[in-house]
């Protein structure tokens, strides 16, 4: 039977040339070490040219390519991450990514269903994925799904504006109506700004709002293109990461009221390390307020595969809570949507508190 269904597949009426191939496919499926888009050249020399192109082309997970012209990868620097819930590296492939000709794999944690990418390229491809370019969103092909936002036309950043303003309205009514909720006003019961951070602010339209109500705000960012345009928000803003920040410039712990980052925890290599500081420098009373975007559990990723390293779940996002010591306040909220209003992707805000 076995013979009979490679002879279909293979466009064969000869039984004996079947079973023969599928004695090849059977011996390419138990070499793991070839299991890869680089590993079809090596395969190449040891199998039927038709077993090889079957198992590369149908049986491999779906391959993804793409280009990022002004971000150059160095594979000698590449390194592999543990589950950032389990620390185990027991995982398997669901997806091939190829990156600048580059090989990369979204996998799947063997004991708690988390996604992420490996492996992490070196720190240069990150500094320049983040560049000018990454803020236009204005690509062609699937690199217009996989890279970056759309943040360069005067639409869009008085949509963002709008949208930024609209959200913090809504915090500040929770504050209002809810005591849980109370470091979300401005401005404490004797009347001094409370303080508010903003992780990754990009452009910096949601300190900008924060500012604008009373908080007051500090920001935290890396790129040259959001660090400028926030600095003509007249917005105080550290040209550093928050390890960097947390130590030199905070010389004590618990002294923030809000902690925000928005769109950015799927993008930096240890969720737990940023997990921790936000902790750390957080109030007693404080609350930390960031956005995912979330898949279902058992879903494959889609989009911005490129760049985004880790791809979360509602479930494996209350986990990595759990372990840092978190509590959520009420259920995440749904904030729209990507690739655009309808993407396939639900972006979750989570508002939380120290146990």
């Amino acid at each position: 039977m076995g013979g009979r269904k490679v002879c279909k597949g293979l466009s064969t009426d000869d039984k004996i040339t079947a079973e023969r191939y599928e004695k090849e496919m059977n011996a390419l499926l138990s070499r793991t070490d070839l299991h890869s888009v680089t590993g079809r050249q090596a395969a190449a020399r040891l199998f039927n040219s038709r077993v090889v192109e079957i198992f590369y082309d149908d049986c491999l997970p779906s391959t993804i390519r793409i280009k990022i012209p002004w971000a150059p990868l160095n594979p000698s620097q590449f390194h592999y991450l543990p589950c950032p819930i389990c620390g185990t590296f027991q995982y398997s492939v669901i997806k091939s990514l190829v990156i600048n000709f580059s090989e990369f794999f979204i996998v799947i944690c063997s004991q708690c269903g988390m996604k992420w990418r490996n492996p992490i390229p070196d720190e240069e491809f990150l500094v320049d994925l983040y560049g000018p370019r990454y803020f236009e969103g204005r690509y062609d092909g699937i690199l217009n799904k996989q890279v970056g936002i759309g943040d360069s036309t005067d639409q869009d950043k008085q949509m963002r504006i709008m949208r930024t303003e609209e959200e913090l309205s809504r915090w500040i009514d929770l504050a209002a109506s809810d005591p849980q909720y109370a470091c979300l006003s401005p401005r404490d019961s004797y009347e001094k700004p409370r303080r508010f951070l903003e992780i990754g602010g990009g452009r910096g339209y949601l300190q900008a709002a924060a500012q604008s109500r009373g908080f007051s705000t500090i920001g935290l960012e890396i790129s040259p293109l959001g660090i400028r345009a926030a600095i003509e928000k007249n917005l105080l803003v550290f040209p550093i990461q928050l390890d960097e920040f947390c130590g030199k410039y905070l010389e004590y712990a618990g002294f923030f009221d809000v902690v925000a980052f928005f769109d950015f925890l799927e993008h930096v290599p240890s969720p737990r390390s940023v997990l921790t500081m936000v902790r750390q420098i957080m109030k007693d009373d404080g609350i930390a307020i960031f956005r995912v975007p979330c898949i279902e559990l058992e879903e494959t990723p889609k989009w911005h595969l490129a760049d985004h390293i880790w791809h979360f779940s509602d479930e494996t996002i209350r986990r990595l809570l759990d372990k840092e010591g978190f509590a959520i306040l009420d259920e995440p909220r749904k904030s729209g949507r990507f690739p655009g209003e309808d993407g396939q992707v639900q972006n979750m805000t989570y508002f939380v508190r120290k146990v």
